[in-house]
């Protein structure tokens, strides 16, 4: 098992696994995780498809610029980002009975120095990716 710090603000944490990717809050100054989300190796893979996108829009974000982003990664997992909030959500979605759409407690929520680090993991775990880590 693999772990990468994400952010120095939080306890966040991005954990590598053979058969998957868990990015996990954990309580502060414990081991009790407060959220987390685990993806699939396909899942993965569709994130780093997306992370330019990703990071467009919170540059866009960060110079005043409305931006909203909404991706399935699969099996109901979406990565959204959206005007005011800088903040990225990674979370499992689900249908109620009424026919609505609506987040479940399964997911995080990653600031901007999160993701910067997990850009930053993701080029160590695939140095191929080549991201552009400057912002």
């Amino acid at each position: 098992m693999t772990r990468f710090p994400l952010g120095d603000r939080r306890n966040f944490v991005l954990q590598m696994n053979l058969n998957n990717f868990e990015l996990i809050l954990y309580e502060e100054n414990s081991d009790e995780i407060s959220r987390r989300i685990v993806l699939s190796l396909q899942r993965w893979k569709k994130l780093t498809e997306i992370i330019d996108k990703i990071s467009k829009c919170f540059n866009d974000m960060r110079k005043n610029k409305e931006s909203e982003l909404a991706i399935e990664l699969g099996g109901g997992i979406f990565a959204k980002l959206g005007s005011p909030y800088m903040v990225l959500h990674i979370r499992k979605y689900y249908w109620s009975k009424d026919n609505l759409f609506f987040p479940s407690k399964s997911g995080v929520s990653m600031r901007y120095d999160e993701f910067r680090d997990l850009k930053a993991a993701m080029n160590e775990i695939n140095p191929d990716l080549k991201l552009d880590l400057t912002e």
